[in-house]
This record gives structure tokens, sequence and C-alpha cells, in this order.
């Protein structure tokens, strides 16, 4: 079934329950005006109620609806099955779906709730849930349903976010104190824009290496809250640590290798759990595969056990780069073990990545050589993708920036190899800065995904241009019609992550449904989510200022040049001055230094209005986070300047 030209199944379905939900009523049913209290006074006005058969995540998803209400209120709100329900007089909190939660199927039976809806989500296959409020019996009910069993925990979270004012940020959570927690009667339907929401990065930059199982654990809680379902690595103290992983593979093509310490076996058995984890979460790791790329701790030893494999030398500056060459049979049976050696380690997800073809190295040293690669490399990806049948083959286009090398004629040649009938998905690396989708025709009409790149190179400091971001994403929409119309996932991939969450916030709302951001609510919301609300009203100015400044049109991470990185929000000092890489004192460096020269203004008085509301946040640990950070900004900002100052007067001999 071709991809061309039409939208994906999915994607049509995504696209009528919108027309519905444009039809549907969020706001009261008009039934009645009574609210549904869950607190009152810090004591519990209900209970929670799941199926007698509930599955671990729907008992997860009330687990965590009462763990927060607590946190919020003090009070204990009691999770019963059906049957101990039904010798209740309390109003219930009903989370399940019509399938699996019996109370939500009575009330779908004697018209309580929307029949027609409940029989639509019982084939409707996205990521889609209901809050809704419904009363029967004399009893009231507030229904939390997901189209699929992690959907549920969608409804969860989107519940006290929106009417409890939770803030469920990467670097911290805001919970709001308070005695009495009641909802109006709602009724929302909520579904994805895009079928595919990716998160990622290169996990050697994110601080991980000495987690335990709690803290990853409470990394993948957040995937959810954010309603991620791609991942581009595995989870874990082994998800990223590829040699451990793959021992059993070398063993098998004959390499000498370690066997696993009892402490590397311990955290594969972790890693195994908290993919476990994961995907019942809904949140699917990409399945690596490779490129032919063989590592330096095995190349001697296969070469030993393979003799005759040809090979492929890469060259980048004074670096060498050895690989089994893509006409190679080698070339193959290394991706089948490698899938394999991964899946049994980890599961199987139904997204893979498919092999890299050689990103940041050109390979060949003549313009013959290298079309004789392509070619290779394009057959051996239309075997891979005929001998694994997963729901996405997903590849990342970072390699195509070199588009000297990656010409329009030569990705069109990887791609056409790759048979239209396969579920390839091209994410687009630094769609918002410098859109390869533009260059490369829509991807000729492959199916694709706007990735954004932020905190590129170990990028420690709050950044990324949200209004262009904002306005690349609605370009490429006005365009979906057409161009764009097999666009149908959205994504970011980061380097550090815990340094930009203003922006990285609003990637994730544009990923769950780019048509309902405007940025002044945005940032009301999240102000209030993650100041309170009374903070919220002192941080508005400073939030506008940093939209103005680090979150502004000179904050980006790539300027041209190549490969060349200049992180703007840096300072001079963080890379080394003088060095002739990535940031040396050259005219580039002044200019884009003289551009910010407006920053230093306008962050001291965001600092100074920050520092005014010290007694109304205090004790909230992401308040004292971003003040820090409003204040690093600052000083990077003068520090610059000097620097630039300084360096003139050398030069004229002042």
């Amino acid at each position: 079934m071709s991809h061309r030209g039409r939208f994906c199944p999915k994607m049509k379905a995504i696209l009528l329950f919108e027309v519905a939900l444009l039809a549907s009523v969020c706001i009261a049913s008009g039934k009645t005006t009574r609210k549904f209290e869950i607190v009152r006074g810090g004591k519990a006005r209900c209970v929670i109620v799941i199926g007698e058969e509930a599955t671990a995540l729907e008992q997860h998803s009330a687990e965590e609806f009462a763990r927060y209400v607590y946190a919020m209120t003090g009070a204990r709100i009691p999770i019963l099955n059906f049957t101990r329900w039904r010798s209740s007089p309390m109003d219930a909190v009903v989370i399940g779906r019509v399938d699996t939660n019996e109370l939500l199927g009575m009330l779908v039976d004697k018209g309580a709730l929307d029949a027609q809806w409940a029989k639509r989500q019982k084939g409707f296959s996205s990521d889609g849930f209901l809050i809704q409020s419904a009363s029967y019996g004399g009893k009231k009910f507030l229904v939390l349903c997901g189209a699929v069993d992690h959907a549920t925990l969608y409804a969860v979270y989107e519940l006290l976010e929106r009417f409890g004012r939770i803030g469920f940020f990467r670097d911290g959570e805001f919970i709001p104190k308070r005695k009495d927690f009641a909802i109006e009667e709602v009724e929302i339907i909520e579904v994805p824009f895009f079928e595919y929401r990716i998160f990622g990065g290169q996990w050697i930059y994110w601080e991980m290496h000495s987690w335990d199982e709690e803290e990853w654990r409470r990394e993948i809680d957040w995937y959810a809250k954010k309603r991620i379902n791609v991942h581009t690595y595995f989870f874990g103290p082994a998800g990223w640590n590829v040699e451990l992983v793959e021992i059993p593979m070398w063993r098998e093509l004959g390499c000498k290798v370690r066997e696993p310490t009892q402490r590397q076996r311990l955290a594969l058995e972790v890693s195994k759990r908290l993919n476990r984890y994961a995907r019942m979460l809904g949140v699917r790791s990409l399945v690596p595969t490779s490129n032919g790329y063989l590592p330096p701790a095995y190349r001697d030893e296969f070469l030993k056990a393979h003799p005759n494999v040809r090979l492929l030398r890469i060259r980048r500056g004074n670096k060498v780069a050895i690989h089994v060459h893509p006409a190679d049979d080698m070339f193959v049976e290394l991706n089948r073990l490698r899938v394999r050696t991964w899946t049994d380690a980890f599961g199987e997800t139904g997204v893979y990545y498919l092999p890299d073809p050689y990103s940041e190295w050109r390979a060949g040293r003549t313009p013959k050589e290298q079309s004789e690669i392509i070619t290779a490399f394009a057959q051996r990806l239309r075997e891979l993708t005929r001998m694994f049948r997963p729901q996405a083959w997903c590849m990342i286009t970072w390699a195509f920036n070199d588009r000297k090398y990656w010409t329009r004629e030569r990705v069109r040649q990887l791609l056409d190899a790759i048979p239209e009938e396969v579920p390839l998905l091209l994410l687009d690396l630094k769609s918002e800065q410098d859109p390869c989708y533009e260059y490369y025709d829509y991807w000729f009409g492959r199916r694709w995904a706007f990735v954004a790149l932020v905190t590129m190179g170990m990028h420690g400091f709050p950044m990324g241009d949200v209004n262009k971001l904002l306005a690349r994403t609605h370009e490429v929409l006005l365009d979906r019609p057409h161009r764009a119309k097999n666009l149908c996932g959205f994504g970011i991939i980061c380097e550090h992550r815990d340094y930009s969450p203003l922006y990285l916030e609003l990637a994730f709302k544009i990923a769950w449904n780019p048509n309902r951001i405007n940025l002044e609510d945005f940032l009301l919301d999240f102000a209030q989510r993650r100041y309170g609300e009374r903070g919220a009203r002192i941080m508005m100015p400073a939030l506008r200022i940093l939209i103005r400044t680090v979150y502004g049109p000179h904050s980006g991470a790539v300027l041209g040049n190549g490969f060349r990185v200049v992180c703007q929000n840096c300072p001079l000092y963080f890379w080394g001055l003088g060095e002739s890489y990535p940031v040396p004192l050259d005219e580039h460096t002044e200019q884009f230094v003289k551009r910010r020269a407006y920053f230093i203004p306008q962050l001291q008085n965001a600092l100074r209005i920050a520092l005014r509301a010290e007694k109304v946040c205090r004790g909230n640990s992401l308040y004292k986070r971003d003040l820090v950070d409003i204040a690093r900004c600052y000083l990077h900002a003068v520090f610059n300047n000097h620097v630039i100052e300084l360096l003139k007067a050398f030069k004229t001999g002042d």
C-alpha cells in the first residue's frame, strides 16, 4: 500500500475525529450545575473505580491520580474495583475503557455517557482520550477513558495539569497546595494531531550514567506526561552501553568477548524492567540497526574470523572509520544479528532505526566510487525493509545536511530503493533552523517528521527561538494539504535537555496539537504551572523578556559554515578562548556578540523582576533554577561583550 500522495489511515482517523471534536461541546453539558467534588476541606469526596480485571496500566493510572491528589490536598482517595464500589455511597472517578471497566460499560448502557463516542473509541487506534462528567442513579461520575491503554494515563495527567494546575517538567514538578479540589461539569475529547511524537538525543551528554532504577522510572513517567511515544534509544544503565548489549552478537560472529560482570548483568536486568515499563506507558524506543561500522573493540577479532569480507574505509581529517562495505553480504548479516540482539535484550517495540548512511562522513574518494557505495547501500536498505516488518522504519536525516555530497539526486536514489509499501519515517532534524524538507522536495512523497534541534553540543544554557519554531511549524502546516501532505510526526532532539524548559514545553504542546498554540496564552499557562498563580503574575514580564532574548531571534545553535557550531547563548570561555573550533575569535563570532549587546539591559531587568518573586516562590526549586539561569545568561552577555572589546583594543594597540 503506497504512502505517496495521501494520508496514512491513522492520520485519516485523527482528522475525522478532530472534525467530531469541533462539533462537540467542550464545556458543561447543561444537565446540572453541580460540581464534581474530589476533595473538600482536605477530605475525600469520591472514590476511584477500576475494572474487576483492570490492566496493569489502568491500576497505575488510578494510583497516579490518587498520589497527586494526595500531594495537593492531603486527602487519600480509595481505589475500588467495580464490585466493591456497588456498595459504596460515594461518587466515582471512573478510570479505564469500555471493555475493561464494568462501571464505564454500565454508564454507556444506561445512556449516561455518549454511546457513539464509546463505539468510536473501540475501533479508534490513536492515542485519543475522553474526560467527561456523568450522572446516574443519584451519583456523579468523572470518566477518564482512553482509546488505547496508555491514553487513559494521558487523561489522568491532562486532568491534573488542566484543573489541578500541576506542572510536569523534566527538571522538577510544581504541585500547588489546596484543601478543595472540584471540577465543573466537563466534556473534553483530546486526540493527537501527529501520529509520532518523538524525543531523544545523545545520552552521552545527559548525565544519566549514575541514575538508579527509580530515577530512570521518573524519566519514563515524564515521557508519558508529555505524551511522547517514540524515543531514540533504550532506557536504563545498559540501554546506552552498546558494547555490553552486543556481547552475544560479536560472540556469534567469532570474536572473543569479555563476559559481563555481575554488576553488568544486574544493569541488563534493570534495563529490561525499565523498557517493559516504558512500553506499558506507550513509549517505544528505536531498535538500532547497523551501517556496517566495526567498533575497535571487536574489529581485529572480526577480521580474523572473516578475512574475505569487503571493507569500506572512510576518512574525516585524521580519523578513519572502518565499515563492512554495503555490497558485501555480511552487511545484511550484521543487521540481522543486531536487531535480534537488541530485541532479545529489551523486547520488540515496532519502531526500527534504518541504517544511517555515514552521518558527518563522506564515503568514497571519487564520484564513481561514491555512486557505487550509495547504490549498494540503497540495495541493502531494500533487503532490510523486506527482512523485518516493524510499524515504522525511522531514518534521521542529519547526514543529508552535507548537501554537496548528498545531492537531491543521491537522496532520491536512496529513497527510491525503499519500496513504497515500507512504512518509512524520515526524521528531518533541525527543521526549525534549516529545513531539509524544502531542499529535498518534501522527501519526494515519503512520510516524515518535523524534528527540532536544541541545546546542541553540550549547550547547558537556555536557548531556542520560540517564535521561529512556531512560524516554521505553522508555515509547513499551511502546506500540509499539498507538498507537506505526508507530514505525520513532530519531535525534538537535545544534547543537553535540562536548560531550556520553556522551549521544550512548547515543543511538546505543538507535538500534541499545533493548532491550539497562542504564545501569550502558552506563557501564562507555563508560568502558572511552574510558579503558581501568584508567582506567575510577577514572573510573566520576565518571561516576555526571555522570549525577546535567550528564547528569541539570536538564540540558535547552528550558524552555517558547514558543520561549524556557534552556541550563541554560551559564554566564550565555555569553549576556550581562541580555539579554532567551534568558536574561533573571528569576525563571525564578533558579529553575533555585537548583535546580542541588547541582551545586557534586557536580562538585567528580567533578573530584577524575577528577584521580586522570591517571597512568593520560596521553596520552589523550579523558580530557583530559573533565577540562576537568568543570572547566568546576563553574566554571559556581559562577559562576551567585554571579551570582544578587549580583543578590539588589543588589535589596535589601545
